[in-house]
C-alpha cells in the first residue's frame, strides 16, 4: 500500500495500514513503543494527535527491517540511526538510502536464548517456552491477547521466500512470559490477563498526554524532557497502583 492522500502528514492509523503489507506483525502499540524509545519523533497536532511524514515512515521501515532481517536489538539500531543523523542523512534520508543502509547492516543471526547483541535477546517459540515454562498453546493465546509481541520474519532460501513465517521474541516478551506463567500457576487463564494489557494501554495513553506540551516543541531537549516526564508518570503510577491494591486487598508483602 502507498500513501496517496495528497497531504504532507499522516495519522498513525494510515501509517499502520501502509506498513502492514511489508510488516504484518506491526501494531499501533509497536509504533508508540519505538517513539517512546526515541527512535522516531513524529510531530503533534494541537489536540495531541501524531503527524507522521513520509520521512518518518521510511525511518520506521528501516527500523523494522533491521529487527526482522538482521535481528538487531534497539540499542544497536539506535546507534545506527544516530550515525546516520550525525552525518546529516538520517532523518531526511531517502527511502533508497535507508534501504541500502539496512542491507549494509551486519547480520546478527541468533543462535540461542543466551545470544545477546548490545543487550538484546532473540528467541524462537520453543526457546521462549523452555525459558518461561509456558506451553506452545499458552504462548499462542498470550500472543492473541497482545501480551506478547513477537516479530515475524521470513527466511530466504535459494532466493525464494519461505512459506511459513518464523516468530522471534525479545527480552521484554521473556519477562512478560515469566510473569504470565506465575499468574497461570495461580489458576488464571490467558484470557483473564487481557485486563493487564488493556490497563497498560490506557496508562500509556494517559502518560503520553502529560508530556504533550513538551513533545509538541521541535527542540530535541524538549522532546527528551517529554519522554522523561512520561516515564516519571509511569514510575509514580506504579507506586500508586500498589498503594491502591494494598488498600483493596490488604498487605502485599
Amino acid at each position: 500500500m502507498t500513501l496517496e492522500t495528497g497531504r504532507p502528514y499522516f495519522s498513525i492509523g494510515e501509517v499502520l495500514n501502509v506498513l502492514k503489507d511489508s510488516f504484518p506483525d506491526v501494531t499501533v502499540s509497536k509504533i508508540r513503543f519505538l517513539e517512546s524509545e526515541g527512535l522516531i519523533q513524529p510531530e503533534r497536532t494541537q489536540s495531541g494527535y501524531r503527524k507522521f511524514t513520509e520521512t518518518d515512515i521510511e525511518r520506521l521501515r528501516f527500523i523494522l527491517r533491521l529487527q526482522r532481517e538482521h535481528f538487531l536489538p534497539l540499542k544497536v539500531i539506535r546507534e545506527r540511526l544516530d550515525e546516520l543523523d550525525s552525518s546529516g542523512t538520517g532523518a531526511g534520508q531517502s527511502r533508497l538510502a535507508l534501504e541500502e543502509s539496512a542491507e549494509a547492516a551486519p547480520s546478527s543471526e541468533p543462535r540461542t536464548i543466551a545470544d545477546m547483541s548490545g543487550g538484546g535477546v532473540s528467541m524462537s517459540t520453543i526457546e521462549l517456552a523452555n525459558a518461561s515454562g509456558l506451553t506452545d498453546d499458552q504462548i499462542d493465546e498470550l500472543t492473541l491477547h497482545r501480551l506478547l509481541h513477537p516479530t515475524e520474519i521470513r527466511e530466504q532460501r535459494d532466493g525464494a521466500e519461505a512459506t511459513a513465517p518464523i516468530l522471534r521474541y525479545d527480552e521484554n516478551d521473556l519477562e512478560v512470559a515469566k510473569l504470565c506463567r506465575a499468574m497461570l500457576d495461580l489458576g488464571l487463564e490467558p484470557r483473564h490477563l487481557k485486563v493487564f494489557r488493556n490497563a497498560a494501554d490506557r496508562w500509556a495513553d494517559l502518560a503520553e498526554q502529560v508530556g504533550l506540551p513538551l513533545s509538541r516543541q521541535r527542540h530535541p531537549e524538549a522532546r527528551r524532557a517529554a519522554q522523561e516526564k512520561t516515564r516519571e508518570v509511569v514510575r509514580i503510577g506504579s507506586k500508586l497502583v500498589r498503594a491502591l491494591l494494598r488498600e483493596a486487598v490488604g498487605p502485599l508483602n
